[in-house]
């Protein structure tokens, strides 16, 4: 998939934000000018960073968290990627640094069971995507200073496409949308990430995680867009779109499909949505999709979009 690296570092920061200021923290991130648009597996990368930053702030009581990120290129069309988290908690003991990345292994056990709670599994589950992407996730600490985890993927193809210059700023002066949006989603991070986008535009937004608790929301109140995944246990993001359209009193609520595959376009099955938002989104493409499907009266002017 084609990936924004920064972007989707920025919009994990979004969803850590409220955390990092609960806590009196920094949550910093560095990045080389000219990484490029990569060609790679959006959704594992994002799951394994989402575990490293959750980590990395639950384990730090003072200073913060940093974030860094280069690339460089080994070939003509393929080069090295390197994301590092470094954090300035409690750090690890050397005997307990391989183990922290063993199923079942209490984090507590391994940092300070007087004080944090935990399972491990989110280290385990990290390296274990890395290992499917071909990559390395590795461990540095020293007791009583920090930790740094470093995710190495060697050989990722280098996209051509230009990396729009409106996407990857974190505060993208933007329009407002004053309307009522349901997300849809049986993965709790990926309803974090998108509800974190979508409320850069002022969008009130309500989640679900099925298609039942889903239809359970709109009979509470009905938004007048919903976002769903496509694929979900239960029920699928087409069977909820089925049964939205099924009610007469649901037929001005616009539903968005969500997903990856980027041969939707000729499914007969995605007909009836309005719109689909393919990954990995962009603050640009939920953009457009507000636009398209917004009542005309509920938006509002540009904000600080230069010509």
């Amino acid at each position: 998939q084609l990936t924004d690296v920064l972007e989707l570092v920025v919009e994990l920061r979004s969803v850590f934000r409220q955390s990092v200021r609960s806590k009196g923290l920094y949550l910093e991130i560095e990045c080389c000018e000219d990484l490029p648009l990569l060609e790679l597996d959006s959704l594992r990368l994002r799951q394994i960073l989402f575990n490293l930053l959750g980590n990395a702030i639950k384990f730090t009581e003072h200073g913060g968290v940093s974030v860094a990120m280069s690339f460089q290129r080994t070939g003509d069309k393929v080069g090295q990627l390197s994301i590092s988290v470094t954090d300035t908690g409690l750090g690890i003991e050397p005997a307990a640094q391989e183990k922290i990345f063993a199923p079942f292994v209490q984090q507590d056990a391994v940092r300070d069971s007087r004080v944090f709670k935990g399972t491990g599994l989110g280290l385990a589950i990290s390296r274990r995507l890395a290992d499917c992407m071909h990559g390395q996730l590795s461990l540095q600490s020293v007791p009583g200073q920090g930790s740094t985890f470093t995710l190495l993927l060697q050989e990722v193809p280098v996209s051509e496409q230009v990396r729009g210059s409106n996407v990857v700023q974190e505060d993208t002066a933007s329009q407002d949308f004053p309307i009522k949006v349901l997300l849809v989603d049986d993965v709790t991070m990926n309803l974090k990430v998108l509800l974190a986008m979508l409320r850069k535009f002022s969008v009130s937004v309500v989640t679900a995680e099925s298609g039942a608790e889903a239809l359970k929301k709109i009979e509470q109140d009905i938004p007048a867009m919903v976002f769903t995944d496509i694929w979900m246990p239960g029920m699928s993001g087409c069977e909820l779109l089925s049964q939205i359209q099924a009610r007469p009193e649901w037929r001005e609520v616009k539903v968005v499909a969500v997903t990856a595959d980027t041969n939707v376009a000729g499914n007969p099955a995605m007909d009836g949505f309005d719109a689909i938002l393919l990954k990995p989104v962009t603050l640009e493409k939920i953009r457009s999709i507000l636009t398209q499907l917004s009542p005309a009266d509920t938006v509002s002017p540009a904000v600080g979009q230069g010509g």
